[in-house]
């Protein structure tokens, strides 16, 4: 009588992206990501004054901009007022337009100058798991 075994294949898919780019004073910079439910997004960036001067702060979210004919875009992190840079992680909880928000606001609280983002992010896509059940050993 043959011994039986299932066998799994397993697959995680990656996608890894690096970008440097600039926000004026006063500005905001939105980065848009289609992403399918359960897919995870991990990163990291850091802020740098362009002149070699200036605060190196602004705020960052992420929002879910996949239905706002109805509702507001959902924020789905919220890191507040970052200093020098910040790592973020987080899951779509649904497929759809996702969108990174730098914004270098003015203002008493807010910066006035031009600032360098050095951004990488990772997006992982959900092990995709194949199986064959009474897979027979061979003896």
């Amino acid at each position: 009588m043959p011994l039986l075994y299932s066998w799994i294949l397993a697959e995680a898919l990656a996608v890894h992206v690096s970008q440097t780019f600039t926000i004026s004073s006063c500005s905001t910079r939105n980065l848009p990501l289609v992403l399918n439910a359960a897919d995870r997004v991990l990163g990291s960036f850091q802020i740098f004054p362009t002149y070699g001067y200036g605060d190196k702060e602004l705020k960052f979210r992420v929002l879910d901009s996949t239905d706002t004919s109805q509702y507001s875009q959902p924020i789905i992190l919220d890191l507040g007022t970052v200093v020098n840079g910040a790592s973020f992680d987080f899951t779509a909880s649904r497929s759809g337009n996702h969108v990174l928000v730098f914004d270098n606001e003015c203002g008493s609280s807010g910066s006035n100058s031009q600032k360098e983002i050095r951004l990488t992010y990772e997006i992982t896509k959900p092990a995709v798991t194949f199986s064959k059940p009474n897979a027979a050993r061979v003896i």
